[in-house]
């Protein structure tokens, strides 16, 4: 069997190329993601300098492999998880993007079943029109906006270590505050977070905030996912400011498009199957999702 253990900040180093390699838009095959979050999917990785292993805890507690990207073989990489899960005594299993969909129908082409679910697929939208929300669509986000430069004077900043404190602080409250109130367990998002705080330094995410009346009320934190894919992790406002969240989320992408001009997507990740993270990012009407699949091998 492989030798599959927990994700650390160490294999940032060897995970990054072979992530590159791949090129993919699913927000899932991001080392940040993958890290972060690596507690509350179980993530696992076992250690080859050619080829990406991974494998998750999250689905029917059966483990799932991560569709195989880096400089070796695919077939082999494929037959060598293949042979991982049948030792462990457990069917084979595997999550696959629309994106890399071709790679296994070329390769395995009806060997397996697909599964899918709306709650994996990953919001895709124009970074164009997330800047300027143009359009009679996205008339209410700029109303959203009207209203909060109305009620407060306040600024866009990007996040560094002269301001990182000011950012953790707020989401502390934000956590305390929204989790009563709303009787939703966070906890797993809280500890993601919290570990891209603690590894900062190392992760290196592009952030920004808004700085209302002298305070932090808005945060945000993303990096570059592909050649033209920018990947947004984590968005946190207070709840009684409003607008807070479509402010942030017009002024982060500004800001990208100025540093990085050659992005054309955002990539908003995952619903979740959650009710009101699913309004908000359909309510600004994604060009298209990044639809993930379940291969079940025969």
């Amino acid at each position: 069997m492989l030798d599959f253990r927990p994700i650390e900040i160490k294999d940032k180093t060897w995970l990054d190329p072979l992530i590159r390699k791949g090129d993919l838009r699913t927000s899932d095959m991001n080392f940040t993601n993958l890290f972060t979050w690596a507690g509350g999917f179980k993530g696992e990785v076992a250690e080859n300098r050619d080829m990406l292993y991974l494998r998750f805890g999250f689905f029917d507690e059966l483990p799932v492999y991560a569709f195989p990207v880096g400089t070796g073989d695919f077939r082999e990489a494929v037959e060598t998880l293949k042979r991982d899960a049948e030792e462990g005594g457990f069917p084979f299993v595997m999550r696959v993007s629309q994106g890399a969909l071709p790679v296994l129908v070329q390769h395995f082409g009806g060997e397996y079943d697909l599964d899918s679910s709306d709650k994996w697929n990953d919001y895709i939208y124009s970074a164009q029109r997330l800047a300027t929300l143009s359009g009679k669509k996205l008339h209410a986000k700029r109303n959203h906006i009207h209203r909060f430069e109305e009620h407060y004077s306040w600024r866009f900043e990007p996040i560094n270590k002269s301001n990182l404190d000011e950012c953790r602080r707020m989401c502390e409250e934000w956590f305390a505050d929204v989790g009563d109130e709303r009787h939703v367990d966070f906890n797993d998002e809280h500890t993601a977070l919290n570990r891209l705080y603690d590894n900062y330094d190392v992760l290196k995410p592009e952030g920004g905030l808004i700085r209302a009346d002298g305070q932090v009320v808005a945060i945000t934190f993303g990096e570059r996912l592909s050649g033209d894919t920018f990947l947004i992790h984590f968005e946190k406002s207070y709840p009684h400011i409003q607008g807070g969240y479509t402010v942030i989320n017009r002024e982060f992408v500004r800001y990208i498009l100025n540093k990085y001009p050659d992005i054309q997507w955002i990539n908003r990740e995952e619903d979740m199957g959650l009710e009101n993270l699913r309004k908000s990012k359909q309510s600004y009407y994604p060009d298209r999702m990044e639809v993930k699949y379940i291969a079940r091998w025969r």
